[in-house]
């Protein structure tokens, strides 16, 4: 979740590297965006409203449909602030 804070942040001394966002990938039937959604909960508690939001747009939250054997069958993707705001 740090990372988020991070985004746009040149990673070389020339600027050529940038992190663009923070992307987690899951099986929607595991529901993890709950587990990351309390992470930065945890990790930005402190800080504004108007700082969460712009950390949480910054990360997104791909759910996978998964079956057997490893197939994957659909995704969906917010961000954690619209997780957040829809109440998922």
């Amino acid at each position: 979740m740090r990372a988020a804070e991070y985004v746009g942040q040149a990673l070389d001394a020339e600027g050529r590297y940038r992190i663009g966002g923070l992307v987690f990938v899951f099986d929607r039937e595991l529901n993890h965006a709950r587990r990351i959604a309390l992470a930065a909960a945890s990790l930005w508690g402190n800080r504004s409203q108007a700082e969460r939001v712009a950390l949480e747009k910054r990360v997104k939250l791909v759910a996978v449909e998964l079956r057997d054997p490893l197939v994957w069958v659909s995704s969906s993707t917010v961000t954690l602030h619209e997780w957040r705001q829809r109440g998922i």
